[in-house]
């Protein structure tokens, strides 16, 4: 599952990238801040990033992989991102608009010709979709959509079955007509995106974002799945930790709303050209682009995968991010030319208020 979004303000430059092994040298003053917010909130661990329009200032991890094995985080280590996947997938989105595959204005009946929908589909398109406004029921959860997703099978049929059973029925609300934070609208464009091009939602993203912006360790689903065993583990909103046999993350089928994982400097990355992209000076991306992706929806304070707001330094694009067991949240600030990113491995309690806190407390140190 995933949640919405906060904001707040930053600051200045900071030291080379680190991790928190005793080398012998004297502590290193980011980890140690990231060391004394984790203790504040007692989070198994806690990892940060903070890089300006060129390059990584900032980074470290303080903590423990999981609860009841003292090994420690490393700076390599991968953090699962959530609904921070979201920014990603409208980027992507953003490559097959340049290059003529679909474009904003593209509805549900292109995206699915071979679905027979219901009508009040018809008007729907990507840009509503990705804007959260395409009435798509705001809780899967709640729909008798949610059980099939963990059957085993083939990712790309399971959305493409995902979509024909959402499709079959009316939109739960006018679509266009007020914001619905939803998981299935993104599900839905991967899934047109993967109709389109006949490669899955993975594949695409790998090849046209993480490949191309230096994004090279990212992969989907909890980081100590698929045999990564030296990785940290999710912790449930109980603070046990969950192993990767188990259900350690939503079922794949959700991965454009929410599946991706990555080390704090792949993540980076993609807060870089995303920052780079709002100072008009990314070439990732058309110009026009990266102002459709950052332009929130008439009347709305949400873009294309990003909570828009303000503070007295200027705009501010934000995100958050859990999957009830990680929570990651990450905000680009043009203004002041930074992005910060920080994550940690809870779904307990007070994990996103610690990581809202923790941001301000690394801007306030001038980082």
């Amino acid at each position: 599952m995933t949640l919405p979004i906060l904001l707040l303000f930053i600051g200045c430059l900071s030291p080379d990238p680190v991790e928190t092994v005793d080398t012998g040298e004297p502590p290193n003053p980011f980890v140690v801040l990231l060391e004394d917010i984790r203790g504040d909130y007692d989070l198994p661990s806690l990892a940060a990033a903070v890089t300006d329009s060129n390059e990584i200032t900032a980074i470290g991890a303080s903590g423990i992989r999981k609860v009841g094995d003292e090994t420690a985080v490393t700076g390599d280590d991968k953090w699962h991102l959530g609904s921070d996947t979201k920014a990603m997938t409208a980027t992507l989105t953003g490559t097959l608009v340049e290059d003529g595959t679909v474009t904003w204005e593209t509805t549900l009946p292109e995206l699915f010709p071979a679905i027979t929908m219901d009508a009040g589909w018809n008007a729907v398109t990507i840009e509503m979709l990705l804007t959260h406004q395409g009435g798509v029921h705001p809780n899967l959860l709640a729909t008798d959509l949610w059980a099939p997703l963990w059957q085993s099978g083939d990712v790309l049929v399971q959305r493409q079955t995902f979509a024909a059973d959402l499709l079959a029925d009316p939109p739960t609300s006018t679509p266009g007509a007020g914001y619905n934070y939803a998981n299935g609208g993104y599900m839905l464009v991967g899934a047109g995106l993967e109709n389109l091009t006949g490669k899955s939602w993975e594949t695409l993203i790998e090849e046209r974002l993480f490949t191309p912006t230096g994004m090279t360790n990212c992969g989907f689903g909890a980081p100590a799945s698929a045999g990564q065993v030296d990785q940290p583990w999710g912790h449930g909103p109980d603070g046990v930790p969950v192993a990767p046999e188990g259900v350690s993350d939503n079922p794949p089928a959700l991965g454009p709303a929410g599946t991706v994982h990555c080390d704090m400097a792949s993540w980076a990355a993609f807060g870089r050209i995303t920052l780079r992209g709002a100072q008009g000076k990314e070439e990732f991306l058309k110009t026009e682009t990266w102002d459709r992706i950052l332009t929130p929806y008439p009347g709305s304070g949400y873009a294309y995968g990003w909570g828009v707001g303000s503070d007295p330094q200027g705009v501010v694009y934000r995100h958050s991010g859990s999957n009830t067991m990680w929570f990651a949240t990450i905000w680009v600030m043009p203004g002041i030319d930074r992005a910060f990113m920080v994550a940690t491995n809870t779904g307990e309690a007070g994990s996103f208020d610690a990581l809202e806190a923790g941001l301000s407390r690394i801007g306030a140190a001038g980082y």
